[in-house]
């Protein structure tokens, strides 16, 4: 987790998607290696707010330096359409599907694939989250299987209740309910 002198760094650019008004941000982390590379792997992690207070590039640069992961494309999703890192906005950018999954789907992985040579390869990306971030990834993930064949959810909000559109635990553990799910958990 320690930043490391030896280790080279990668670029972390901060970007808005999006009206003014109610911009989403996201921080786009390229890892060494990536600047020529194509079919670069991906993964959009949630609350990247957060993620940035604890440097998560000094360990994807780590991580990398010791080729325990590839070089790859992290997204750090810091807000939702104008939502907060934390408060009632973000718990209404988390909980509702229409709003995320059409800001990751329709805006995100759109963007991304017109300026960074990141895989199709649904193996090869991932979409992460904790809480309700982990809850979004695996509704993500569930729904979309052939851009995310991975989902990372740390202590999802399984008990989340839901109700007036919002999506619930309930919701995501009756979507994989009685089947193999198309993607690795």
């Amino acid at each position: 987790r320690e930043r490391r002198p030896s280790v080279l760094q990668g670029d972390l650019e901060r970007v808005e998607i999006g009206s003014e008004q109610s911009a989403s941000v996201v921080h786009v982390y390229r890892a060494p290696g990536t600047e020529t590379a194509t079919d670069v792997p991906l993964a959009i992690l949630f609350d990247g707010g957060t993620l940035l207070d604890i440097d998560i590039a000094a360990t994807f640069d780590n991580l990398v330096h010791e080729q325990v992961i590839e070089p790859l494309v992290a997204v750090l999703v810091e807000s939702i359409r104008g939502s907060a890192r934390r408060g009632p906005t973000r718990v209404e950018s988390l909980t509702a599907p229409g709003m995320f999954e059409s800001f990751v789907i329709e805006e995100l992985v759109p963007a991304l694939v017109a300026r960074l040579p990141i895989t199709d390869d649904p193996s090869r990306s991932a979409v992460v989250g904790q809480s309700l971030g982990g809850l979004a990834a695996l509704w993500l993930a569930h729904r979309h299987p052939r851009r995310f064949g991975c989902a990372v959810a740390q202590s999802s909000s399984l008990w989340w209740p839901g109700g007036e559109g919002q999506l619930s635990g309930d919701d995501v553990l009756a979507a994989y309910a009685g089947s193999v799910p198309p993607v690795r958990l």
